[in-house]
């Protein structure tokens, strides 16, 4: 990966009248590249195999599964905010602006290759344009107590351009000579052009009571969302709609009790039409694409705090609860988990068939890779500086997090994970020099199951390839010296 970054925030307080007009902007242009095993074992996976050389398929290298891939991509973002607020300090205070970006991810030509099922096709330009009016105020009641309003309306235009391209463009005469039924002129992919736009008004409304200087009150109502877009035109699903979330929260930011902060909120949120991959087997290949499941429910807890036990020595946690169900929903490997190869019309899912779409309801379930349980605490001590201007520390730390599902069928768990990371070191106003180890009881549970299809196995009865799981190990105990300099 190679970025470069530039980000500019300008703010002009007018003529000092305490009105201040700001501006904030950023471009990001990121280069990236990366190669992985599909197959995800030491086997390696082939579509057409032995029956390759009679496949008529154009600039075919059947020695080569496309299962094994390297690919790179250009990603260039612009964002520009404009804001002007009034002077503060008053019952009234407003702010009001706007805001566009752009982000375009340009896949490159650069590692296309031949495989058994012929030259790699190169993916679909995909650009995302957003624009963006908002503003708010905040009303004073009296010293303590506040409400802030706030409206924003955003358009968000996606637009997938495909890159369909001549063999002979990127691939030399020779090397396409040596592949069978060699074709210079074939044209790898198709010609399509897809724009959707996405309107939304998202509000907030917080109001915040701070009693005292130790104690602050909130609850807060807000809308958010996540732009959908495009599939492969060939996936069982070829557009996604937009995700939205309602959330509903009150909360408490203090320092009682003697803590040097003690925090507690309580959440709803509402996530309707939430997206999840899956995966299509289209002639030559196997794809992911991204679905709205439906609508899930989430509500929850998140504790915090810190606690100074001498003038040394300072401890701290974090716990969250999360109770998350999926109340709306259907989803077609349940269908055909459940009721096999009836809920099928030939090889493709179909939940209009008798008792299908009822089988395939997912109400109830957990979403994946969501955790119940999640919590963390440490300890740090900080010594007193030394006669050559170090000063010691040592810190543990060991986080916890609950067990949770793979995908929305709830039928893999994986299990809960405790690690445990230390550091010893020395520092002064310019070095810090820190002893490590990180996990260093060698927790080893997975960090996360990864759904494929098994080519090689054997059709299951409904006459599906079976999944498979390829599995994220945890990194193993490790330690190690890291040396840091200021200036």
């Amino acid at each position: 990966r190679e970025a470069e970054r530039f980000i500019a925030d300008v703010n002009w307080n007018i003529a000092g009248s305490g009105y201040v007009l700001s501006y904030l902007g950023g471009m990001n242009d990121v280069y990236e590249a990366s190669g992985y095993d599909q197959s995800y074992d030491e086997r390696d996976f082939f579509l057409i195999g032995a029956g390759c050389p009679f496949v008529p398929i154009a600039n075919r290298l059947c020695g080569r599964s496309p299962f094994n891939d390297t690919s790179s991509s250009n990603r260039e973002t612009q964002t520009h905010e404009l804001r002007l607020s009034s002077p503060g300090g008053g019952f009234l205070t407003w702010n009001i602006g706007v805001y566009s970006a752009n982000d375009e991810l340009t896949p490159s030509p650069e590692f296309l290759e031949a495989t058994e099922v012929g030259l790699d096709t190169l993916g679909a330009v995909n650009e995302v344009q957003t624009r963006a009016i908002f503003g708010g105020i905040d009303l004073a009641f009296s010293d303590t107590l506040t409400l802030a309003l706030e409206l924003r309306y955003q358009e968000d235009e996606v637009t997938s351009t495909n890159q369909p391209y001549t063999a002979s463009t990127y691939f030399a005469p020779a090397y396409l000579a040596t592949l069978r039924s060699s074709n210079p002129n074939a044209v790898v992919g198709t010609t399509l052009t897809r724009t959707t736009q996405f309107d939304n008004t998202l509000p907030r409304a917080t109001l915040t009571w701070e009693p005292s200087s130790d104690l602050t009150l909130y609850a807060q109502y807000a809308q958010g969302n996540s732009p959908g877009g495009f599939n492969d035109p060939a996936a069982p699903v070829t557009t996604f709609e937009e995700e939205t979330l309602t959330n509903y929260e009150i909360g408490a930011k203090t320092r009682l009790f003697g803590f040097d902060y003690l925090n507690a909120s309580l959440f709803w949120n509402t996530y309707e039409d939430q997206v999840l991959t899956n995966t299509f087997q289209a002639l030559t290949v196997v794809q992911s694409y991204r679905a709205n499941i439906g609508e899930s429910e989430l509500r929850g807890l998140e504790l915090e705090g810190a606690y100074s036990l001498t003038d040394n020595l300072s401890a701290r946690f974090t716990y969250s609860y999360l109770d998350a169900e999926i109340t709306e929903g259907v989803d077609g490997d349940q269908a055909v988990l459940l009721n096999g190869a009836a809920c099928k019309t030939g090889t493709a899912i179909n939940l209009d068939r008798p008792g299908c779409r009822s089988a395939g309801s997912i109400v109830g379930k957990r979403p994946p890779l969501v955790s119940e349980h999640l919590a963390s605490a440490g300890i740090r001590w900080d010594g007193d500086a030394l006669e050559s201007g170090w000063t010691p520390f040592a810190a543990a730390d060991v986080s916890y997090r609950g067990e949770f599902f793979e995908q929305v069928h709830n039928n893999i768990t994986i299990p809960s994970s405790t690690r445990l990371d230390v550091q010893l070191g020395v520092q002064n106003d310019n070095l810090r020099l820190a002893f490590w180890g990180r996990n260093i009881t060698d927790d080893d549970t997975p960090q996360g199951v990864l759904r494929y299809v098994d080519f090689p196995a054997a059709l299951t009865p409904s006459g599906d390839r079976p999944r498979a799981f390829a599995v994220t190990a945890a990194p193993g105990a490790s330690y190690g010296i890291t040396l840091s300099a200021r200036f």
